[in-house]
């Protein structure tokens, strides 16, 4: 997955501790200017992932409109 300059990150379940939290930020900084670093936040809800994908989905869907035209050869 790519994502270009996110406002937030959020991690979930059982495998993303404080510590383990904490580590991805300071090495982030590492690659991230101050000015661009997303907020970090987790989640422990199991249903997070599946409802932020349906919404972006649902948002991509009722955002994107693309015309196109077909000329034939």
């Amino acid at each position: 997955m790519a994502v270009l300059n996110p406002d937030v990150i959020v991690f979930g379940g059982e495998a993303f501790d404080t510590s383990l939290i904490r580590e991805i930020h300071e090495q982030m900084t590492y690659y991230t200017p101050q000015e661009s670093m997303p907020h970090i936040l987790h989640d422990s809800s199991g249903a997070t992932g599946i409802e932020g994908l349906i919404l972006s989905c649902r948002s991509y869907l009722t955002t994107y409109t693309k015309v196109v035209q077909n000329i034939g050869v």
